[in-house]
């Protein structure tokens, strides 16, 4: 499965499939593609989120924003703005509560 195939199925609702494909194309990434690897893990992270796993979701969203911050890449934090609006949506554990102060705090820190 590739990188677009599991971007279709989180959108059409296939959650955990998407969660699979995404684990899948980020074992296959060249070393290097730092900011894919980021980028990957949001939307895995995306995927675990409709699928209910909102503690998993918040780790992989954890390590996906410390990619992030290195890099400085928009997509990875367009796909962790979507990550914590899915988390606020909803009841969440302390390591959702966690992701989302660590979002908002490497969102609105000053440059």
């Amino acid at each position: 499965m590739d990188v677009q195939h599991a971007h279709s199925l989180g959108v059409l609702g296939g959650h955990a499939e998407a969660a699979a494909g995404f684990r899948v194309a980020i074992g296959r990434l060249q070393p290097g593609y730092h900011r894919d690897h980021g980028v990957y893990l949001a939307r895995e992270a995306v995927a675990y989120a409709g699928a209910g796993e909102a503690e998993h979701a918040a780790s992989l969203g954890m390590q996906a924003l410390g990619i992030g911050a290195d890099t400085l890449s928009a997509r990875i934090f367009g796909e962790l703005a979507t990550l914590d609006c899915m988390l606020s949506a909803r009841p969440a554990p302390a390591a959702a509560d966690h992701f989302r102060a660590a979002f908002a705090s490497a969102v609105l820190r000053p440059a």
